[in-house]
């Protein structure tokens, strides 16, 4: 089974083809030769019936002759002298009797063929005996006195008799007996008659019997069965039999025919029905594997077409020319291929794209603008003895970066996102000390969600340095400035809100802040990167909305999916990077 799932479909087509051609052929076979098989077994058993009482009637015909000849026996005048006379006394007289009826019944067996031998009882108790064959040899009397008991007691005036054969107890011997009366209606004697056994056997001679066999059958196979014909005769299962119930010897007789001459026509039959069949089957063998290979070939070409697809040829195409099922089929693929294709291409572009705002993120974790002024912020401290103010700073920028940097991972939860956030935050308020405060408000069932790193820091960033520091009024601290960091669940999206009381932006500014990019000089990450970095790692559903008014704040919304940090390990990838690259 393994080895011919192996093969090739037009094989399999090929091969069941040709199973379902040859049940066909052998059922139609089996079907013709079981429905000849019964017509020819019953018209052969209504021929053998008729044949059966054609032999009934070719017997009875044999038995009235014997039984008209025992009756011209018994009526002939010349008989009636001799066997009426009583001419016993002397032993001349006795032997000139015995010689004379002697001399009739040999002189009757000589004209009737029938009859092999014949008896006469006379009713003084003396029996005579004489058998004619074809040597016209001479036999001793069998013995039939006790036949003759069984014939008076039976109280029969005529009657057949079946006895064993002298010499072959097997076989049967048909005798008939007779009672002959004078005119006066005395019991003159009695004649018996033995059945030529040859007169049998010839009723059905060669050319009458053709391929029939008759025979006669003797019940509780008493004897074996006598046959009627010139036929060998086997009684077995492969001869088709009829009886008739033949009353007259107390015997059936059968007509058998051979089962093969019987079913012959029927096996030449199916014979040819075979031969047909199997010269079709070639034919259609041939025909359905032409045919296969014409209807197959499309699929064949779409076959290959997909074995170059999955080693990754995604520009092949099919191009088919065919409008069929497997044309829709090959378009699908087509299609398939095609949309592939873009969507690596897409892949490709958004991991350089990624590659690219991983750089710009690590330069910015490395290299962050600010540092700078902090530093020269802390050196000022120093310089004027705030060196409490100063190991403050120097804590918070050490915590920042420790949080920041973190084993290099991109992702991080949204707690820790907010961490970041509060550590830039105290850094950046005592580089302007009471130019703004802050408030940071979040729910506990989003603070283990995951963001990537550094989303907030460029927004925060944004609100200090461009809506208080920039503005007289709030630098002087004229006008307190507050920043409000606030995380909510929307079934299953977060929103991320950061807004300000700061200065504002004119419809210009919003749009020239929403257009910066990593690849502009001397800005960090601006909103539209922002919004593409958030796009790359937490898919196309994220959005960022900015509502801002000169004079009355800024309102930035982030609105990404709710994803738990923990289900994307992957995307938490370690940057590993070379001593060299520290030391540039």
């Amino acid at each position: 089974m393994a080895l011919f799932k192996k093969t090739s479909l037009r094989f399999r087509l090929n091969l069941f083809c040709m199973a379902i051609n040859l049940i066909i052929i052998i059922c139609i076979a089996a079907g013709i030769g079981f429905i000849s098989n019964r017509m020819l077994r019953q018209k052969s058993i209504a021929s053998l019936e008729q044949q059966a009482a054609l032999a009934s009637e070719r017997l009875d015909a044999l038995l009235d002759r014997v039984e008209n000849a025992s009756l011209h026996f018994v009526v002939n005048e010349a008989y009636k002298e001799t066997y009426e006379s009583q001419k016993n006394s002397g032993y001349y007289d006795s032997y000139l009797y015995s010689a004379t009826i002697t001399s009739h019944l040999l002189e009757f067996l000589s004209v009737q063929k029938d009859i092999y031998s014949m008896a006469f009882f006379t009713y003084d108790g003396k029996s005579f005996y004489r058998a004619f064959n074809e040597e016209s040899s001479l036999k001793s009397s069998p013995g039939q006195e006790k036949l003759i008991e069984t014939f008076l007691s039976d109280g029969y005036s005529h009657h057949w008799y079946i006895i064993p054969r002298e010499g072959n107890p097997q076989c049967a011997e048909f005798v008939f007996i007779r009672k002959m009366y004078n005119l006066n209606g005395h019991l003159r004697g009695i004649l018996s008659l033995t059945l030529d056994e040859k007169s049998v056997t010839a009723l059905f001679p060669s050319e009458l019997s053709g391929d029939a066999a008759y025979v006669l059958l003797f019940p509780e196979d008493l004897y074996s069965p006598t046959p009627l014909s010139g036929t060998p005769v086997m009684l077995d299962d492969s001869q088709l039999m009829v009886t008739r119930p033949y009353d007259r010897l107390s015997a059936s007789t059968a007509t058998l025919v051979s089962k093969a001459s019987v079913y012959h026509d029927s096996y030449v039959l199916v014979t040819v029905i075979i031969l047909i069949g199997i010269a079709a089957l070639v034919l259609s063998f041939f025909v359905f594997h032409q045919a296969t290979r014409y209807f197959l070939a499309p699929l064949e070409l779409i076959v290959d077409k997909v074995r170059l697809l999955s080693q990754g040829d995604y520009s092949t195409r099919i191009h088919a020319a065919f409008h069929d099922e497997l044309g829709s089929l090959a378009n699908q693929i087509d299609q398939m291929a095609a949309s592939t294709e873009h969507l690596m291409e897409q892949i490709r572009t958004s991991e350089e794209r990624k590659k690219e705002y991983e750089v710009a993120y690590l330069q910015m974790q490395m290299r962050p603008h600010f540092l700078y002024n902090t530093l020269e912020n802390l050196c000022g401290m120093v310089a004027i003895g705030e060196n409490s103010t100063a190991v403050s700073m120097i804590h918070d920028i050490s915590q920042f970066y420790r949080a920041v940097l973190n084993q290099g991972n991109s992702i991080i939860s949204l707690k820790a996102e907010l961490e970041i956030s509060e550590n830039y935050m105290s850094i950046m308020d005592k580089r302007y000390p009471a130019m703004f405060s802050w408030d940071i408000r979040a729910d506990e069932d989003v603070l283990d969600c995951r963001i990537p790193k550094l989303t907030l820091q460029p927004l925060l960033e944004n609100s200090i340095i461009h809506a208080f520091a920039s503005c007289p009024d709030f630098s002087s601290g004229k006008i307190p400035g507050k920043i409000l960091i606030s995380c909510v669940r929307e079934s299953d999206m977060i929103r991320l809100i950061v807004s300000d009381n700061g200065a504002g932006m004119t419809k210009e500014q919003l749009n020239c802040l929403s257009g910066e990019s990593i690849s502009r000089p001397g800005i960090s990450f601006g909103i539209r990167s922002i919004e593409e970095r958030l796009r790359l790692n937490l898919g196309d559903s994220v959005s960022i909305s900015i509502d801002s008014e000169p004079g009355k704040g800024t309102v930035i919304c982030l609105l990404f999916p709710a994803e738990p940090a923990g289900n994307h390990r992957d995307d938490e990838r370690n940057i590993n990077h070379d001593v060299s690259f520290f030391n540039s």
